[in-house]
């Protein structure tokens, strides 16, 4: 079966608004000659037409074509660009989806119940750090659970958390570099070349 591809652009201002319908052919008979021809239903094209818009035969590219009004010839077409808060939001999401990612890493391996009883850990393991006479009851209540005497778990607990903050403050700072090189980008070009490093 035959058919037509329409595509719909502005009245106003030659934009295809990237809308298309394809509509089947249907066969008439003049009533008068007999003669048989087939094409497109132009009532139906018109119901889905939509307001303020003009159907154009062809599947169009709304990015990279237009037509020019007063020939009436599609063109080529390219959309302004986006303004640099616009670009700066975006890159600055880019950043954090990989600060986000890396910093995920860090965590692997520990369930949440868990991490919600790091900061109780970090406070007991950092004073017993700066002072060992500081008490340290949650720390040694684990150490109880898991068998090992009160000054082990203090230690493993103290290099794990100075290994935390050396590897988040990192990414922390990276991040926050990033985010200034974005504020202080003023071309596409230029937030283009701010990566997260590998």
């Amino acid at each position: 079966m035959n058919s037509t591809t329409y595509s719909f652009y502005r009245a106003d201002d030659g934009h295809f608004t990237g809308a298309r319908v394809t509509l089947a052919h249907v066969t008439s008979i003049d009533q008068e000659t007999g003669e048989q021809t087939t094409a497109p239903d132009l009532g139906l094209l018109a119901l889905n037409t939509p307001d303020g818009c003009v159907p154009m035969e062809g599947a169009f590219d709304y990015l990279s074509q237009r037509v020019d009004l007063e020939t009436g010839e599609v063109v080529a077409y390219a959309p302004p660009p986006a303004p640099i808060a616009e670009l700066r939001a975006a890159k600055l999401a880019e950043i954090n989806d990989a600060f986000e990612a890396a910093a995920a890493v860090l965590t692997v391996g520990y369930p949440p119940a868990e991490r919600l009883t790091w900061p109780t850990q970090q406070a007991e393991a950092l004073a017993w750090g700066g002072n060992t006479a500081a008490p340290t009851p949650y720390l040694d209540g684990v150490a109880a659970a898991r068998g090992i005497t009160p000054e082990e778990m203090r230690a493993k607990t103290l290099a794990s958390v100075q290994q935390f903050m050396a590897a988040s403050q990192y990414l922390v700072g990276v991040r926050q570099a990033l985010r200034d090189a974005i504020d202080a980008a003023t071309t596409a070009e230029d937030l283009g070349e701010i990566q997260w490093p590998l």
